[in-house]
């Protein structure tokens, strides 16, 4: 699905102020790892999907003796779950800019 350092996006919808809201959160894809864990619903055991905010992922690229907060997955099917590629992204904005719209105009 991914590439390493493929950007990738998380988009979910959130109240702020009374009001709904699509939330994106762009990620940085980092590659499969291998860690010292007994999760038994790794894909291959002890390989985890890894992935990073996008600007804590920069700063890490400037100043890599920082740590960096990841986001280990262990299935595939979590991945797919969380994070799309650009164009799913899209059309999740465009899908809810459709949904404002239909319900403004219903009111």
């Amino acid at each position: 699905m991914f590439s390493e350092e493929d950007v990738c996006y998380e988009c979910n919808c959130t109240v702020v102020d009374g009001r709904d809201c699509l939330e994106v959160a762009t990620w940085v894809y980092l590659g499969y790892f291998k860690m010292n864990c007994n999760s038994t619903d790794c894909d291959v055991p002890n390989h985890f999907y890894r992935f990073v905010k996008f600007d804590d992922f920069h700063r890490w690229k400037q100043n890599q003796d920082t740590e960096l907060p990841c986001v280990n997955l262990t299935s595939m099917a979590q991945v797919r779950q969380r994070f799309v590629d650009r164009q799913a992204m899209v059309d999740s904005v465009l899908d809810w800019h459709n949904y404002l719209t239909d319900n403004s105009t219903a009111e």
